[in-house]
């Protein structure tokens, strides 16, 4: 229905997989297909006479296949455009233009390329077929007029010396994601965006190239205080500066040695109360095939290839394994293991049903797995389909001098790996007041709630050294998921237990909990006087408190032969504060000469402090 090719990189950690919307889920599904169907009703009324009804239905829609778009982006001057952004419209597919010009991109007939390149005007042209493209961006006049946020003062984009991209909101929003990092993939030239595809999980954002070693990740400075750019509504933006030179971000000193991010939230207008909805729907779906991986039989003709290319056979010149047996051929056994007998096969006394037992209190653990001999597909038992959506509705208005906006935001965000998920409540109070003709005030507030469960990243060192997702990927396919009466399998070792199951890992982590909450902001001043100046003050910050908890089940026999469960606790809470005082001066020389001058003091102050704990060998899981 669309590209499982990125589907499979977003299920198994490797890129950014974004939902679909439900207009083009719908629209791609139709666009692959060729239906041209007749159906004929036929309905008996007497024994000599008949009726028949026929409808036809035709749907001519062509099949296209994916080919490699090549071209060049230039001027109306014919001066190549380097840097400039090259989109497969409706998909986070996107190119950057080389040097001179020249870009490559992989697309199919009928689909659109939108060309991109901040003061240039954007266009979108039609894909017809594989020949080189051509494209001339003619000067957009009213874009370099436009205001934006530099630092700690604004100026118009033609004034800017500096590399600076600007994102819209439209521009933002135009592909559904539950993050802003997220959204910027594709957005801004020389800015790399590569995510786990965990909801919730932070992104690795390079914009200084790939090279860079250690902290790598910009600077955000939302209405003028630094915070969390993922922690915020995306609908509740904007506009969006990257500062990604030396020369844009060098006010901010080392804190923006890494670039820096300058997010303005919207404000309300003079205009009359308005009241706006947005919202997505998205699905995702995990690779249909699975992983291409061996049968249980197949993995038995690999070891005997490699025992016989490797000497390890017996006097006969046959190999022997645990669980194929000993012959020319390997043998797929009935049973993985009953208690600590490996590789056994029905009829066998040691895999007698009676002999099954997990309660250590009346006598040793003795579990019987059977041998999936066709194969268990764990890929697709800790995959599913997932459904993500987001609602933002928001209140704005104002006149010449008052003006408010308010934002109620939801986000509910299902991830295709088994109950991993991030839910986002958030509410936005922006405000500016003007008292007389040169003195304003006001305030920009976001309160925000996020339940967002993660995955394990290091196991407990008791079951695995491996994470979540990489214990089932290497999990062979011999072993089943529940043993003969149903309860989860595990490995025949003597300290084996459910913690051994990926899929029961996955299965319970839906108890533990992950959350946050959140008070993000601040509050300024602004006066003008002596006709040249004007100073603004402005105080800021947030107030983080999180919580979270986990629970390790134990093995089936408790220590010294097993090990034990476990519950951990841990919260605690962050805050930071930053005030900020600015002084300008801007003065016009003969219509042609400008003069601007700033002198500010900004002190910050961050705090932070957690405590936690954790218990064993509680009497019951």
């Amino acid at each position: 229905m669309y590209n499982f090719r990125e589907d499979i990189l977003y299920m198994t950690g490797g890129s950014l997989h974004q939902p679909m919307p439900a207009s083009n889920f719908f629209a791609s599904k139709i666009r692959k297909s060729e239906i041209c169907n007749l159906f004929a009703l036929k309905i008996l009324v007497s024994k000599k006479k008949y009726f028949m009804f026929s409808l036809m239905l035709g749907f001519y829609i062509t099949v296209f296949a994916q080919q490699k778009i090549t071209g060049v982006v230039k001027t109306n001057g014919g001066a190549p455009l380097a840097g400039a952004t090259i989109s497969l419209k409706g998909t986070n597919l996107a190119a950057t233009a080389a040097e001179d010009g020249s870009f490559n991109i992989t697309g199919k007939t009928r689909d659109v390329l939108v060309f991109s390149f901040i003061g240039y005007q954007t266009r979108e042209i039609k894909i017809v077929d594989n020949t080189p493209i051509q494209v001339y961006l003619p000067e957009s006049i009213g874009k370099l007029d436009e205001i934006v946020l530099i630092g700690y003062n604004s100026q118009k984009l033609k004034e800017i010396t500096g590399s600076v991209a600007v994102v819209t909101s439209k521009e933002l929003t135009a592909a559904p994601a539950g993050q802003v990092e997220q959204m910027l993939q594709g957005r801004v030239a020389g800015l790399t965006v590569i995510t786990s595809g965990e909801p919730g999980a932070p992104a690795q954002i390079f914009l200084h190239g790939m090279g860079n070693f250690g902290k790598v990740t910009p600077l955000y400075i939302i209405d003028g205080v630094e915070g969390n750019i993922n922690s915020i509504n995306p609908y509740d933006i904007e506009s969006l500066q990257v500062l990604k030179d030396a020369g844009a971000y060098s006010i901010y000193g080392a804190r923006g040695a890494n670039g820096v991010i300058v997010v303005t939230t919207k404000k309300g207008k003079n205009a009359n109360t308005s009241v706006n909805y947005d919202f997505y729907l998205g699905l995702q779906e995990p690779l249909k095939k699975g992983l291409d991986i061996l049968s249980p039989q197949e993995q038995g003709t690999l070891i005997w290839i490699a025992d016989k290319n490797s000497g390890f056979v017996d006097a006969n010149g046959n190999p022997s394994d645990p669980l194929y047996g000993n012959g020319p051929t390997p043998v797929m056994p009935d049973y993985l293991y009953a208690g600590s007998n490996n590789g056994l096969h029905e009829g066998d006394p040691r895999a007698n049903p009676a002999l099954y037992n997990l309660d250590y209190t009346h006598g040793p653990i003795y579990q019987i797995v059977p041998f999936d001999k066709k194969g268990t597909d764990w890929f697709h038992k800790s995959f599913k389909p997932a459904v993500s959506q987001n609602h933002t509705v928001s209140i704005s208005g104002g006149n010449d001098r008052n003006k408010y906006l308010l934002s109620f935001g939801y986000l509910d965000q299902e991830g295709t790996f088994l109950n991993t998920y991030l839910k986002r409540f958030t509410v936005r109070v922006n405000t500016d007041f003007k008292v007389r003709k040169a003195f304003k005030f006001g305030e920009n507030l976001q309160l925000s709630y996020i339940d967002n469960p993660r995955t394990n990243k290091r196991d407990a060192a008791n079951y695995s050294d491996h994470s979540d997702l990489s214990a089932i990927l290497t999990m062979p396919p011999y072993r089943p998921v529940f043993d003969i009466q149903g309860n989860w399998s595990s490995n025949n070792l003597p300290s084996a237990g459910p913690m051994d199951n990926p899929i029961f890992v996955r299965t319970v982590a839906n108890n533990n909990k992950r959350n946050n909450w959140q008070v993000f902001g601040n509050a300024y001043a602004e006066a003008d006087f002596l006709k040249h100046f004007s100073v603004r003050s402005s105080f800021g910050g947030s107030l983080n408190y999180f919580y979270s908890y986990n629970y390790s089940y134990g093995s089936w026999a408790p220590p010294p032969i097993g090990y034990d469960n476990s519950l951990s606790e841990n919260s605690g809470y962050l805050r930071s504060w930053t005030w900020t005082n600015i002084l300008n001066f801007s003065e016009k020389f003969k219509d042609k000469h400008y003069l601007k001058i700033l002198i500010g003091t900004e002190e910050k102050s961050d705090y932070n402090r957690d405590q936690g704990g954790s218990g064993s060998g509680l009497y019951s899981n």
